[in-house]
């Protein structure tokens, strides 16, 4: 571990460890426990004794009437039916879940705790709803390409709260999974912990949008390399693309595209063997607190004959169904109109299952993450770990596409034979619709307003706020701004139905309906007014007046930062798939592609030419250029350069200094010290497997 910046010509060691190396031979407690592993691998038994005494015999020291525990040698990575290394999630003042995941229902499954293994603790198993496999997927040694529907896939999560822990002491665990006549266990090399107490230093690491992108597991490798074990992992969104394809978590074959626990758990190589990277062991260690991000929120499920609306004429894939939410409010519109047929009774609980069925729902995030909870379960919540006070915010909305013309943010697919959109309202996108209201008026607000002024918000040290879509920054995401949307129906015969904000489509509705059902809509216009941000109105300045030292976001796959007033942004997501960073106003000779101008914002030339200058002519509507800026954070916010070097410039990707990586060659991580207040990045370039990691920016917070 290091607590400096590495040296430019100080290569980091880069040779693989073998399971049972410690990576952080500082902590005793993990020292003692691996010795005693090898010997219950070599046949001897990890019997109980207090966890303050060490004895010679450690039989010897077990307290009457407790036996001794043998633990398997054979371990998880020698089973294929184990999907997981065990991970830290949700620890509570005395506690911490143990949690696992596996294909294996039937069986024993417990957690061994302390540097005997002297305390153990059942898990309690429960079947993930919505794991599936599709032709799409690429599962090692599983062939999935003559699946011609999305399959259901048998994915179980082992969840065992271990109790009795002291704040501020590590403490050895081993998990264990018995069934089908064997036993396999995890390393002895991880450690776990219960919530911090105040004043304990911690190390916490800032990383989003893993989201199955190539420079992952080199990127977490490298943050387990250089820092060791940390304590939380702040993750503000997008854990993978498609949250219901079980690969994408667990077991992909794809050296390109790692899926989301073998980059954080050092399993890549498990899976992948070719890889040149095997993934950090990062989360054996460490709770993750997570936000919601677009790509938690899937789309419309169809694998329900009961709830499968039959207007709906979509494909059946992983991938179409995750990119086709809809509106909750047409969802309920549409129930109304089916439910004499389908529910006759009005049964609560199938009416609110055919309504998430038809418009979305984040099940899978919520059955994977034990979480803290707030007024609307784990969609946002609130927690203080230690000096750090943390606050997790849902201001999601679906990502469309730029394009003109079809089924995107701006507006509904157009269809060139009938010279109008399409009149099946059962395939309209309805733009870039927010899943949960999170401005002023709504009950997200109005709790945040209240943990703003809360005691242990006041009078913690240091104040985060996760939240995943760009509110500042270069990204291309950044556009456009989180806007209600307004709404403006064109009819055939020229005349407009608004504009209206997209709060009224439930009021005006009815009336669309009919000019649609009549053939008579032309075209639909959504628009993101710049001077109408959620995010600056009214969010923004709360946080700012409360105190807040640091908003967490992600959404664009780089890193970048900038302050506003004594409160900093930092996107520090760049782990691959780069979207770029939309810096120049025109394009730079010996800048890489992707740096500037955005393309296709309503209202440029390209966009004028597809839609109102077209022969023959789609539309006369027309966007306001300026609520859609093509370069810079659309606020105009100042963007801070790396205070120690510029990545960007240093590894040949830019001409001059830039105020960001936006790479797919280089991969930035953040660690956040509470014992200095310090925020510092790292860049390392993936093209040379054994290069140096280095430190390239840092800054203060509380």
């Amino acid at each position: 571990m290091t607590d400096r910046p590495i040296p430019d010509d100080q290569p980091l060691h880069a040779a693989i460890l073998p399971e049972e190396a410690d990576p952080a031979a500082h902590d005793p407690a993990r020292r003692r426990f691996i010795k005693l592993g090898a010997l219950a691998a070599g046949g001897g038994l990890l019997a109980a004794c207090s966890e303050t005494s060490l004895s010679s015999d450690p039989r010897s020291a077990a307290p009457a009437g407790q036996q001794g525990q043998a633990l398997p040698s054979a371990t998880f990575a020698q089973s294929r039916q184990i999907l997981s290394e065990p991970m830290l999630q949700n620890p509570g003042p005395d506690s911490v879940r143990v949690v696992w995941f596996t294909e294996a229902e039937a069986g024993r499954h417990r957690v061994f705790v302390g540097e005997q293994a002297e305390r153990v603790f059942e898990a309690t198993t429960t079947r993930m709803s919505q794991m599936l496999e599709d032709s799409g997927s690429q599962v090692f040694e599983r062939p999935t390409a003559g699946l011609t529907t999305p399959e259901p896939r048998a994915v179980f999560r082992h969840e065992a709260v271990v109790t009795g822990l002291t704040p501020g002491r590590r403490v050895p665990y081993v998990a264990v999974s018995e069934f089908g006549g064997a036993a396999f266990r995890s390393s002895y090399a991880y450690t776990l912990q219960p919530l911090p107490r105040p004043g304990q230093p911690l190390k916490i690491l800032l990383s989003s949008d893993q989201q199955n992108n190539r420079m992952a597991a080199a990127n977490y490798q490298k943050v387990a390399e250089t820092i060791g074990p940390v304590d939380a992992v702040l993750f503000p969104g997008d854990f993978v693309s498609q949250p219901n394809r079980a690969s994408e978590w667990f077991d992909r074959a794809s050296v390109n595209n790692p899926s989301f626990f073998q980059s954080l758990q050092g399993t890549m190589q498990r899976w992948n063997p070719s890889s040149p990277y095997r993934g950090g062991e990062v989360l054996q260690f460490a709770a993750l607190y997570g936000c919601l991000g677009n790509h938690e929120y899937p789309g419309r499920w169809r694998l329900d004959p009961r709830t499968d609306d039959p207007e709906n004429t979509g494909p059946k894939s992983i991938n179409a169904m995750d990119n086709d939410p809809q509106p909750r409010w047409y969802a309920e519109w549409r129930y109304e109109q089916l439910k004499a047929t389908i529910n006759p009774t009005d049964d609560p609980a199938f009416r609110e299952k055919w309504i998430a069925d038809n418009s979305f729902d984040f099940a899978t995030y919520r059955e994977m993450w034990s979480l803290p909870e707030g007024p609307e379960g784990k969609a946002y919540w609130a927690q203080r770990f230690g000096d750090v006070f943390l606050i997790s915010l849902d201001a999601n909305r679906i990502w469309r596409t730029w394009n003109p013309n079809q089924r995107g943010k701006f507006t509904e697919a157009f269809d060139n034979g009938l010279r109008r959109v399409g009149d099946n309202p059962a395939v309209w996108g309805f733009g870039d619709f927010t899943f949960r209201p999170f401005g002023p008026g709504s009950r997200q607000y109005a709790w945040l307003e209240s943990v703003l002024r809360s005691e242990a918000f006041r009078n913690a040290r240091y104040r985060i706020v996760l939240t995943h879509q760009t509110p500042a920054g270069l990204g291309d995401n950044a556009v456009p701004v989180q806007a209600i949307q307004r709404v403006t129906v064109e009819l055939t015969d020229g005349t407009l139905i608004g504009p209206f904000l997209a709060t009224e489509w439930p009021q005006r509705w009815p009336e669309v309906l009919d000019r649609l059902r009549a053939g008579q809509v032309r075209y639909m216009r959504y628009e993101y007014p710049l001077d109408a941000d959620l995010w600056r109105t009214a969010i923004e300045p709360l946080l700012l007046e409360a105190g807040v030292h640091l908003v967490h976001c992600g959404h664009s796959h780089l890193w970048n930062r900038t302050q506003v007033g004594a409160m900093h942004y930092l996107e520090t997501a760049n782990v691959g798939n780069s979207f770029g960073a939309m810096f120049f106003e025109t394009p730079r000779s010996g800048v890489s592609p992707g740096q500037g101008p955005r393309p296709n914002q309503p209202g440029n030339a390209s966009w004028r030419n597809a839609t109102v200058n077209a022969s023959p002519q789609r539309t006369t509507l027309t966007w306001n250029p300026d609520d859609y800026p093509t370069f810079g954070d659309p606020h105009r916010r100042p963007m801070a350069m790396p205070t120690i070097f510029n990545p960007m410039r240093a590894f040949g990707q830019a001409e001059e200094d830039v105020p960001f990586i936006a790479s797919n060659v280089l991969t930035a991580f953040s660690i956040f010290e509470t014992a200095t207040g310090l925020v510092s990045s790292y860049v390392f370039d993936t093209r040379d497997p054994s290069g140096p990691v280095r430190k390239f920016d840092e800054f203060r917070i509380g």
